[in-house]
């Protein structure tokens, strides 16, 4: 006889729940991930000031007569360097901590609604007391507690209806209810709060309460990892459980034991030291699934797994929203503290673990037994005796490292709320905090920096220098180094510059910014080896390695271009980076070689310039001018930007090239009339008369290309004449096709314009006179003849007979009409 058994029916209320709930806790650490990686780099990055070098090209040759003619161009190149930027203020990783902080609290709280006996009473005691330290009325510029006393009236109602009436409410809706209770907060602080970075301010004030859950819940998780080798050591039992188990834990203990020496400082063994996030994620992940393992820790407050599977994910948020918030604002004494808390816990807790299994179950182990299964179940001393003396062994080692951690702690919270006075540009109220925090931990490279950084705002760079030095002496980054140099630079001391970057690149030898620094110095002190070493470096370790591929570019051009170079840099011709087109089109020009590409970058037509882009822009416009084409750009509108005023002149000089190469020379030779009219003695002044002079001559002198006889339309005459505007020639065939079709005033406009440009040629002069005739304009004839006479004898006495006969012919017109 079989006897059927019923399976229990699924919760779906607590399925429903429990999915959102994991997808947080999931998105908690993907968030801590991202946060634990890219750390310093979202407060602080780099940036790139560029330095502007030209030098001499040759953008035309022609000849006139049997003499060689230039038309030169000054070229621009592009030198970068890499500048660090002052401390930033994440308030997106503020906001997003303020976040997760609401969803873990909400979660907390719906939990704690759950608990048993006096341990409701507790929980809510302490979430009371963490929401004051919240200090909420501040945001609204009051000093009671109104706001505060209103909300927690609000908080203690829903808890205690869901705790003592709403008893069968599930979880997801005790969430929902205290997650709409904070959102609403949330809404009446957007809407009313005085104070300008509300969310900022929360998010440090915040930092205090969550370090304390944090504290807890490692400590909860501390032995979870020892527990995991109890269980792999003496799964299937056998003679050697216990020395495997020991052995296994001795490895474990002496990892933890290292990683701590080398985090004070006291080891620096070139070997893979455990990370103390490693250790809390892996310890997190194993103590979820130990949940099930430890039921009589949590049976006597919270009954049912599921309801602790949840505590365990609200706890998981919080901690790891913590630590993803001290990264992402690269509080390093927040990120130390919370490093040696989870050794000291985990340590700790793991050895008090070992005596607490070795003093319950030694006579299991001798008995071969599965010791793992019945770990919770002690023989003898309970697991509370252990963890009390875990607590007074991690006081006791606190109290023997002078309560660094905790001293670490303030200064983390005190940088916390210096952020949100930098933001608020109270900067004088900044300064004080900064203080505050170094008082707590004074080698810490957050405070020191971002004093550093409000000294750098207000100029004072020796200040500056000297707390970047701070920064540098405990726990330095490669940006401390770079920022450090850049202050000395701007005291014009440059061999100390140059140390602090050698001093840089021994901690960080694959620093390509600081390579790329150090070659800069170099090169401004003539020590051109040295500079293309470090840019070659450079080149290959940077994280933008266009940058340095630029800057070896200026220097060759610099230093004088080779055809082995040339063939070099053809590496670069795939790049959308600026910088790097510009300098090769630099090259390009200087060495005449058709032969180098680059990528056609676009950029908008009205914007602001910077280096890179100027000298794209005006490289580019010289490079098409050459292959006579047209460059796109509105360069009088570029001109007009007021963010452009420097680069006007250069700006106008790229418009004539590219106007004259372009087809509309006589636009061209306008504008460049107009700049010498006021140009002064400068040798920008100079070079701006050399320039009309030769664009005139070429204009002028150089024969057409187009055949004469082809032109026949009048749409052909006008479009010679756009080509060759100047060239005799064209204008003589132009004009007799204008006159033609009874278009004499165009003619005489033509005539106009080419003498503007030409004033002593004969043969426009002689064009001139013959169309004052037919437009009847006698006075300006003998005007002209007698300009001809002056200018030139010898066209004037061959001319003569034709004038005369003009002049026969309009007297006896005369006559007939008398």
């Amino acid at each position: 006889m079989t006897q059927n058994r019923e399976h229990p029916r699924p919760n779906f209320n607590n399925s429903i729940a429990y999915g959102p709930i994991y997808l947080m806790g999931i998105a908690a650490i993907l968030y801590f991930l991202f946060c634990w990686f890219t750390g310093i780099k979202q407060v602080i990055n780099w940036q790139i000031m560029s330095h502007l070098g030209d030098t001499k090209a040759i953008v035309d040759r022609f000849s006139i007569a049997g003499q060689a003619f230039e038309i030169p161009a000054k070229v621009y190149f592009v030198t970068e360097q890499y500048i660090a930027s002052n401390m930033q203020i994440n308030h997106l990783g503020s906001w997003i901590w303020v976040a997760i902080f609401t969803v873990g609290l909400s979660l907390l709280s719906a939990i704690s609604t759950r608990f048993q006996a006096y341990y409701y009473y507790v929980a809510t005691t302490f979430l009371i007391i963490l929401i004051v330290s919240l200090g909420v009325d501040e945001l609204f510029g009051q000093s009671n507690y109104l706001y505060s006393g209103v909300f927690l009236l609000a908080f203690i109602s829903i808890s205690y209806l869901f705790n003592s009436y709403f008893q069968s409410a599930n979880i997801l809706t005790r969430f929902l209810a205290f997650l709409f209770l904070f959102l609403v907060l949330g809404l009446i602080i957007i809407y009313f709060a005085v104070e300008q970075y509300p969310f900022l301010l929360l998010a440090s004030k915040s930092t205090i309460g969550a370090i304390i859950i944090s504290l807890l819940f490692i400590f909860f998780i501390g032995y979870d990892n020892i527990l995991a080798v109890l269980q792999l050591t003496t799964k299937g039992s056998g003679t050697n459980s216990l020395l495997n188990f020991s052995i296994f834990s001795l490895i474990y203990l002496i990892n933890i034991g290292l990683t701590h020496l080398h985090n004070i400082k006291w080891l620096n063994w070139d070997m893979l030291y455990l990370s103390p996030y490693l250790l809390l994620l892996i310890s997190i992940v194993i103590g979820y699934f130990q949940l099930g393992k430890k039921e009589s820790t949590y049976s006597s407050f919270l009954p049912k797994i599921i309801e602790v599977k949840y505590l365990f994910l609200g706890l998981t948020i919080i901690t790891l929203g913590l630590c993803a918030y001290s990264f992402s604002t690269g509080n390093d004494p927040a990120i130390e503290a919370m490093e040696d808390y989870i050794v000291y816990i985990h340590f700790v807790m793991s050895l008090c673990f070992y005596a607490y299994v070795f003093f319950n179950f030694f006579p299991l182990f001798m008995q071969q037994y599965d010791v793992a299964k019945v770990v919770f179940k002690p023989l003898q001393f309970g697991m509370y005796y252990f963890r009390a003396g875990a607590i007074l062994i991690i006081f006791a080692m606190l109290m023997n490292n002078q309560f660094f951690p905790v001293m670490q702690s303030f200064s983390g919270y005190y940088n916390s709320i210096a952020d949100h006075s930098v933001a608020s540009q109270q900067y004088k109220l900044a300064e004080a905090y900064y203080k505050t925090a170094l008082g707590y931990e004074r080698q810490n490279h957050k405070s020191n920096y971002g004093m550093a950084s409000l000294a750098a705002i207000q100029g004072d760079n020796p200040t500056a220098g000297s707390y970047f030095r701070l920064a540098i002496q405990k726990k330095p980054t490669a940006f401390a180094f770079a920022a450090l140099s850049n202050s000395l630079q701007k005291e014009d001391l440059f061999f100390e510059a140059m140390f602090a970057l050698k001093d840089g690149l021994k901690i960080y030898p694959k620093s390509g910014e600081l390579q790329n620094n150090l070659a800069i110095i170099f090169e401004q002190s003539k020590s051109m080896d040295s500079s293309y070493f470090y840019l070659e470096k450079a080149k290959i370790n940077a994280e933008n390695k266009d940058i340095p591929k630029a800057n070896l570019i200026s220097f060759w051009i610099k230093k004088g271009i080779k055809n082995k170079q040339i063939e070099m840099i053809s590496e670069g011709e795939k790049s959308k980076y600026n910088a790097l087109n510009a300098n090769i089109l630099a090259l390009k020009l200087i060495s005449e070689n058709d032969s180098i590409t680059t990528n056609k970058y676009q950029f908008n037509g009205d914007s602001t310039l910077n280096m890179a882009n100027f000298a794209w822009l005006y490289n580019q416009t010289l490079s098409n001018s050459k292959n006579k084409k047209y460059t796109e750009f509105n360069f009088q509108k570029f001109a007009e930007k007021e963010g452009n005023f420097n680069l006007a002149k250069d700006l106008q000089t790229a418009q004539i090239f590219n106007e004259y190469y372009a087809g509309n020379k006589l636009n061209a030779l306008e504008i460049l009339e107009i700049i010498n009219t006021n140009s002064d003695t400068t040798e920008i002044g100079k070079y701006n008369q050399v320039l009309f002079n030769t664009l005139l001559k070429k204009a002028n002198e150089i024969p057409s290309q187009i055949n004469i006889g082809s032109i026949i339309t009048i749409q052909e005459a006008e479009k010679a004449l756009a080509t060759d505007p100047l060239n005799d020639n064209i204008i003589d065939k132009a004009i007799a096709i204008f006159n033609q079709n009874k278009q004499e005033k165009e003619a005489y406009s033509i005539l106009l314009t080419a003498r503007h440009w030409h004033k002593n040629s004969p043969r426009l002069q002689k064009l001139y006179i013959l169309q004052c005739f037919k437009m009847h304009m006698l006075p300006y004839a003998k005007d002209e003849m007698v300009a001809l006479k002056t200018t030139n004898l010898t066209e004037y006495n061959s001319f003569l007979p034709v004038y005369q006969a003009q002049i026969a012919l309009v007297e006896k017109a005369n006559e007939g009409f008398n």
